[in-house]
């Protein structure tokens, strides 16, 4: 891809994270939608956003899987996504135990992808969550952590503890849905969302964000929960 190609993209990605991030804090209470969704008998949902992210920044999503039905959980307590993966897991079972959740499927962006692997391998015992579709997570981790001085981003450097202890744990990886965008500005080096074992799946669109805001991910997540739910029955 030409530089100014990639400057391009990385503009149009910000844009979209710029979007993402006022989405969320502009939305602070779950959406009246959402709840009245939980009363159906479809597949529940787990929104986990990315790292430095609020629930909001998932919104259109939501909405769409909303509309078609699906039970939406979201994790507040998560806040903007600063805790460790461990930390995070412990919030999110706590959320799948409190509200009684059965053949959970956990969508989650980025680090949201990376705290679904987590719960599969460390609190799924019960096996209440049915599978996980990761959104331009980066399995393999990214050197972009190396650029920003804050232990929530050294946490993903690809040979740190816990990417080297994830990577080498793949018994789980039949249970996930990795989606990734053609080109993502966030996860060096590129193809960093291929899991092994997973089913991987590569969009048009580029944009670590952007992608968040397509039709073509949209549908491609309505695929993944029906593809997962039909496995688990």
């Amino acid at each position: 891809m030409r530089k100014s190609s990639i400057i391009l993209h990385w503009l149009i990605d910000y844009i979209s994270f710029t979007r993402g991030t006022m989405q969320g804090y502009l939305h602070n209470t779950v959406p009246r939608h959402y709840t009245r969704s939980q009363a159906t008998k479809k597949t529940p949902i787990i929104l986990l956003p990315g790292l430095s992210l609020r629930w909001g920044f998932l919104k259109s999503l939501g909405d769409f899987l909303a509309i078609h039905g699906y039970p939406i959980y979201l994790v507040p307590a998560l806040k903007s996504n600063f805790k460790s993966v461990a930390q995070s897991a412990e919030i999110v079972k706590a959320i799948i135990q409190e509200n009684d959740l059965h053949n959970v499927i956990i969508i989650g962006h980025s680090k949201g992808g990376i705290i679904g692997k987590y719960l599969l391998l460390h609190h799924n015992q019960d096996d209440r969550i049915t599978g996980i579709i990761a959104l331009a997570t980066p399995f393999n981790g990214t050197s972009l952590g190396k650029l920003i001085p804050h232990h929530s981003y050294a946490e993903f450097l690809p040979h740190g503890e816990l990417m080297q202890l994830l990577q080498k744990n793949q018994k789980h990886n039949h249970k996930i849905i990795s989606i990734a965008p053609s080109w993502d500005n966030h996860i060096w080096p590129q193809n960093g969302s291929f899991l092994e074992g997973a089913e991987n799946i590569k969009l048009k669109g580029y944009g670590h964000h952007r992608i968040l805001f397509s039709k073509e991910l949209h549908e491609t997540v309505l695929y993944a929960i029906e593809k997962l739910a039909r496995k688990h029955v």
